[in-house]
């Protein structure tokens, strides 16, 4: 048995080879077309019946001193390839007589398959595939693009509708931005003529009331008669006033409905000059009787002793300033709280200037 490889006529060494199970001949791992994973992985079984490729093809081997047998079955072969060998068969056959079992004759002159023949049948293959895929993908990126296109399309459709919708809303918001500037001046304007109103209504309730006395404590009684009352209380504080002066007497509804004082006395006088005149008589005489103030008893009111205040009657938003200005007086130990001529002051001492409260405002001028 020869130890020199068919396919390059070289010594094999070891015993990575491989005998055809057909013509005996021993190729290298290398001319037999397998890796020595691969060769170490088959069965004896296998190796035994491995044939070469020159009998596998039903070729004869010639010279294959430049030209060492490669794997023919390690690379795909299209369809002309397997036309072309099945024509060299068929021709082969018909030189022999037609004996498919003979084997070829060794001077035959056909023409064996060569690298140069492969490597042309693969560039013919490569040039079909690459135009194929160069169709298929220009196909692809074709309608991709037309998939691209017309969504950007209607991308652009959708945001020129956005753009006009975001103009007129814009337009609109200027408008409406337009419009709450000239309510928003319109409303400070009439906030100022409110304020002007309502000052000058309170000012004229006010002055309808500059004549006025309110007298409070004085009990209720069906009989009783105001009129008496209020003669009786001139008299006692020696007020130079006379029954002619006097112009209505009259009890007012209470603010309060759940106050158990009694209501109050309302009495309008010929003048404001004959109010003041009342109520200096009726602050001289508390100041001198400072232990017998002036009181129900002094009215002939029988009965439990009550004391009985004389003010000039303020309008009920006066009433409520007078009120908030006693209790911030308290609170800021201000010594003077007092109404003239239906005008609120203040002072915080004998030496300290006179506040006036025109509004809950003027409250927070009192430190």
């Amino acid at each position: 048995m020869s130890n020199v490889c068919a396919g390059c006529h070289n010594s094999v060494k070891g015993i990575h080879s491989l005998r055809c199970s057909l013509c005996s001949s021993v190729y290298d791992l290398q001319c037999a077309g397998t890796s020595d994973k691969r060769f170490n992985a088959m069965l004896p079984e296998k190796k035994s019946s491995w044939k070469c490729p020159a009998c596998l093809n039903l070729r004869p081997k010639l010279d294959n001193t430049n030209t060492p047998i490669r794997n023919i079955q390690k690379e795909p072969v299209c369809d002309d390839l397997s036309s072309h060998v099945a024509d060299s068969n068929i021709t082969l056959r018909n030189k022999m007589g037609g004996s498919s079992r003979s084997r070829p004759n060794a001077s035959d002159n056909s023409n064996p398959v060569t690298e140069a023949s492969l490597q042309k049948i693969l560039d013919s293959f490569k040039s079909d595939m690459t135009e194929v895929i160069q169709n298929a993908v220009t196909k692809a990126v074709c309608d991709k693009f037309s998939t691209l296109t017309k969504q950007i399309s209607d991308f652009h459709e959708s945001l020129t509708f956005l753009s006009d919708q975001y103009e007129a809303l814009k337009l609109r918001v200027q408008e409406n931005d337009n419009i709450m500037t000239n309510l928003t001046k319109e409303n400070a304007t009439l906030v100022i003529t409110v304020k002007d109103l309502t000052s000058r209504l309170a000012y004229t309730e006010q002055h309808l009331r500059e004549s006025n006395l309110e007298i409070n404590g004085i009990p209720e009684n069906r009989s009783e008669n105001l009129l008496n009352c209020l003669n009786q209380l001139a008299k006692v504080v020696n007020a130079d006033i006379k029954d002619d002066d006097i112009m209505h007497v009259t009890r007012i509804a209470k603010i309060n409905k759940d106050d158990g004082r009694p209501r109050a006395v309302i009495a309008k006088l010929r003048s404001p000059r004959h109010r003041d005149i009342l109520l200096a008589a009726v602050q001289k005489y508390n100041k001198y009787n400072n232990d017998d103030k002036l009181c129900t008893n002094h009215l002939g009111i029988g009965g439990t002793k009550k004391p009985v205040y004389v003010a000039e009657h303020l309008t009920p938003a006066n009433k409520i300033l007078h009120a908030n200005a006693r209790l911030r007086a308290k609170e800021l130990n201000y010594k003077f709280v007092w109404v003239r001529n239906g005008k609120i002051f203040v002072r915080k001492n004998e030496t300290s200037q006179a506040l006036q409260i025109r509004c809950l405002d003027s409250l927070k001028k009192m430190v």
